[in-house]
């Protein structure tokens, strides 16, 4: 009935429902408490007053754990069950009864002063739980800020570099002379590598959820190659090197796979070199 009753005002009003648990918490605790008292200054057995003062000394233990987060109803719980025992184990008088209540009070103000390093975790969890929250919707928005930031940037970033592509295919149709064209081939090639590049680092969310697929398409293996370290032959010139390969005579002409991966890990390659 008091689950039942809790979880239907819980629903309604969360304020109404907390009142109503802590008045069940301690209506129960003070009917034990008023059990226990009637019985150890009765003249029931000693083995059932005995049982009676396990018992509470079990429920008292129980409820603290539970409710020794909340300070001032962990003090009414205790309470409600320590006074009406103890008053009543001292009013049947005698030795016995005296030693029954003493210890059961003592008993009842540790289990008191235990419950302050609970209460005090208890509160440090909840804000280091509260501050982890913070700190992950901080995070959350600036990522969301992030992936706004090169959205936005992606247009302006990405414009450039294709009139750098249009630009370069136009000059390619005019009449030029070899060199030319071959200079004009190698900053086309380069601008396609570094626009690739560029649409994978704007594309954050494939970058984050490891997404960036590769290509299976058929490319002439030794004109990419060829193509790609002769671009990087200028920086190899500069330090008085010569950059050339070779391919083995049994592979393929061309081959299926994706040419813009291979060729950057061919520059990086290269490039570390």
């Amino acid at each position: 009935f008091v689950a039942q009753r809790y979880e239907r005002l819980q629903a309604q009003d969360a304020e109404r429902a907390a009142a109503w648990l802590v008045g069940c918490t301690i209506a129960a605790a003070g009917t034990w408490g008023l059990f226990a008292g009637f019985v150890l200054p009765s003249d029931a057995q000693e083995v059932t007053r005995v049982l009676v003062l396990a018992c509470s000394a079990g429920v008292l233990a129980a409820g603290s754990t539970t409710i020794a987060v909340h300070r001032p109803l962990h003090l009414l719980f205790i309470a409600a069950i320590t006074i009406p025992l103890v008053t009543g184990a001292f009013l049947r008088g005698g030795n016995e009864s005296f030693a029954y209540g003493g210890i059961f009070l003592v008993y009842a103000t540790i289990l008191f002063l235990q419950g302050f390093p609970i209460h005090r975790e208890y509160w440090d969890n909840l804000v280091r739980e509260a501050q982890l929250e913070r700190a992950r919707e901080e995070a959350v928005v600036a990522s969301e800020a992030k992936s706004l930031f090169l959205a936005n940037m992606s247009h302006e970033i990405r414009t450039p570099m294709n009139g750098i592509l249009g630009m370069t295919d136009i000059v390619l149709e005019s009449q030029i002379t070899h060199d030319q064209r071959g200079h004009l081939e190698m900053v086309k090639s380069s601008a396609q590598t570094l626009l690739t590049v560029i649409n994978d680092i704007l594309d954050f969310s494939k970058v984050e959820a490891g997404m960036i697929e590769l290509e299976a398409i058929e490319f002439p293996l030794r004109k990419m190659i060829g193509e790609t370290l002769k671009a990087m032959g200028v920086r190899a010139h500069e330090h008085d090197l010569e950059l050339a390969f070779d391919v083995a005579n049994d592979v393929p002409e061309r081959i299926i796979g994706d040419p813009v991966r291979l060729r950057q890990v061919l520059i990086n390659l290269v490039g570390n070199a």
